[in-house]
């Protein structure tokens, strides 16, 4: 038996530690001083014998997005004198220009905003098993549906993506039309997945396939697919420029679509053990953010006990509390104490007001990397929240609350976060709610992992990963409630089938995490299904079921704050300082592993002495 406790050679100044942090929570301030010397990053200005990496706009041409004052004020003519016009949605009109014209076309008259176009990003999460082939747990729980004749037949479904392999023999025989507003063609392993996920869920569709690359793509692609009259949209994208609060440029797109009949599923994101959010922190006023409130500036990449290589996309957003601020992320090794990567200076600003900084990375070579934000101008004063869809797919310092991915924000959107059925748990990737305003955010969960055979992925069989598979597969099963349903069912009574036929999975009802919980295909198309495994809320609604081994436990530790961090640790329904002892005694050698995820409270995959500081920390 292993307590945290015992890590220290001597009990002594366990116990010196502990008053000490009694001392601080008594008071309820910690100094600069009496912090540990952890995870400290140099002023950005000391690296000058390494090539830094950064992003330059230079005068190559850019694509911008044209806002005009009304839909038929645009005039296309005159925006070719300043370069190639693309995509037009609404009021919306995109041009490909040098930005030295930037001014010129903003002086326009009929032109009220020109802001650089914003591009999805696929909601696949690149993880540790998904080139496995398909096998045992790849049962989707529509079997039985299907042999009673339940299959989709005539249900219309539209899907927007990135590109598609219309030809592909997986579903070649359900597509009945195609379009792209792309300027190229796009790179089809994903939505021909996404579009096979759906065939094999509901077999009989009719698939409407949407191009697109950029978000005024996307609205374009919304107004085709209502004009086709298509029951169902999915789209396994997000757009992590947009903060999740419900309230830009595709929300009356989506709304539009609902009003229209047509359901709207949206994939979650898969940011969950990749964004952090929380106030700008700088206690020791070097301009570094501390990710941490023991100070720590420096979080790891994707722990601190390996090295990275590859490419990085991170964002910062933060709304602007007054004065205006800048941040920008960088990436710094400690090894040689020096940045390798620092973003160009520029802050992008949305239609709704929101700023945020942009760092994209490619070929980073093996080494550790620490990600850090840097405060470079204004009052320092904002909620800052940190996203990294693509890249590592964990960072030492994460906080999965609030992590969901627009347009999954959107009320009207179906949005699906992912389950795994071989663990029989909740995605640990997987996005969560709340949303920034306040709701929920996760309607339900659907099942992830499922094979694909499309033969895109360089591999006959693949395992399609991430929120991205439990979209389609979402979308799949309600086509099949359609198919089964007299009448046109509308996307609220489709919602509301899907919703009270979930499964539990997390805590009993509605949660920010799971939604309603993981879709239950044979209860939701009313057919007898016995033979896909389905959640057991019993094991799974609280890691916990028996208290933590050697903590003194009064009864299962609970999620006081409903960040998947179980803050209560000794069972008590209460957060006082008694769980942070709780915490200290608790046997460690006999917590698995979605327990000790449940209690890592400084977010480095580890259970030790630093979750004991961080939980007094917060208390």
């Amino acid at each position: 038996m292993r307590r945290i406790w015992e890590i220290s050679s001597i009990g002594v100044i366990f116990l010196i530690i502990i008053s000490t942090l009694i001392g601080f929570v008594g008071v309820g301030v910690v100094t600069s001083n009496e912090r540990p010397p952890i995870g400290q990053a140099p002023p950005v200005n000391t690296t000058t014998t390494t090539d830094v990496i950064s992003q330059s706009q230079g005068e190559d041409m850019q694509a911008y997005t044209v806002t005009a004052s009304n839909m038929d004020a645009i005039d296309a003519a005159q925006l070719t004198e300043y370069g190639e016009i693309g995509t037009r949605a609404d009021r919306r009109i995109e041009l490909t220009m040098s930005p030295s014209d930037l001014a010129a076309v903003r002086n326009i008259s009929w032109v009220i905003d020109v802001r650089p176009v914003m591009h999805p990003e696929p909601a696949q999460a690149d993880i540790p098993g998904s080139a496995q082939a398909a096998g045992e747990n790849n049962s989707l729980g529509v079997q039985q549906a299907h042999q009673n004749g339940v299959t989709g037949e005539n249900i219309e479904i539209g899907i927007i993506d990135k590109g598609f392999d219309a030809d592909n023999p997986t579903i070649e025989s359900n597509v009945v039309d195609t379009q792209s507003f792309r300027r190229s063609p796009g790179n089809p392993a994903h939505g021909t997945s996404v579009a096979e996920i759906v065939t094999q869920t509901a077999p009989d569709s009719q698939l409407y396939l949407v191009s697109t690359s950029t978000g005024t793509d996307i609205e374009a692609a919304i107004s085709y697919l209502l004009s086709e009259d298509v029951d169902i949209i999915v789209h396994s994208q997000g757009i992590p420029a947009l903060n999740d609060d419900g309230d830009h440029f595709l929300t009356d797109d989506i709304n539009a679509a609902t009003e229209d009949g047509s359901l709207f599923i949206n994939a979650a994101g898969n940011e969950a053990q990749t964004h952090w959010e929380g106030e700008f922190r700088d206690t020791d006023t070097d301009g570094i953010h501390e990710w941490t409130k023991s100070g720590d500036e420096l979080n790891c990449l994707q722990n601190c006990k390996v090295e990275y290589s590859g490419s990085i996309t991170v964002y910062i957003r933060w709304e602007d509390q007054g004065k205006e601020s800048h941040y920008r992320p960088l990436l710094f090794n400690p090894r040689i104490d020096q940045y390798i990567a620092i973003d160009d200076n520029r802050v992008f600003a949305t239609s709704t007001g929101e700023r945020y900084a942009l760092l994209r990375v490619k070929n980073i070579q093996s080494q550790p990397v620490d990600l850090v934000v840097d405060h470079v101008s204004g009052p320092a004063d904002d909620r800052i929240e940190v996203i990294i869809p693509s890249g590592p797919r964990q960072i030492q310092r994460n906080i999965p609350a609030s992590s969901i991915i627009a347009p999954g924000d959107v009320s009207d959107s179906l949005t699906t976060a992912a389950y795994e059925v071989g663990p029989r748990q909740l995605a640990p990737y997987s996005s969560r709610g709340p949303t920034d305003d306040g709701r929920t955010g996760i309607d339900v969960t659907g099942y992830t992992n499922i094979g694909v055979t499309n033969g895109l992925y360089a591999s006959e069989e693949f395992r399609f990963t991430g929120t991205s598979a439990a979209a389609p597969y979402a979308g799949g099963i309600a086509a099949l409630v359609e198919d089964n349903q007299p009448g046109d069912q509308s996307p609220a009574e489709i919602t509301d089938t899907l919703k009270s036929s979930s499964d539990d999975i997390l805590n009993v009802g509605t949660d920010a995490a799971s939604g309603s919980g993981v879709i239950n295909a044979a209860d939701a198309v009313d057919a007898l299904e016995t033979e896909a495994p389905t959640a057991t809320p019993e094991s799974t609604m609280n890691p916990f079921p028996d208290g933590i081994p050697g903590a003194n436990a009064e009864g299962p530790p609970t999620d006081i704050d409903d960040d998947g961090k179980f803050e209560d640790v000794n069972g008590d329904n209460g957060y006082t300082f008694d769980d942070v002892i709780a915490l200290a005694f608790a046997d460690t050698e006999r917590l698995t592993n979605q327990q000790r995820d449940a209690l890592d409270f400084d977010h480095d995959g580890n259970i030790d002495f630093d979750d004991v500081v961080e939980l007094a920390f917060e208390r």
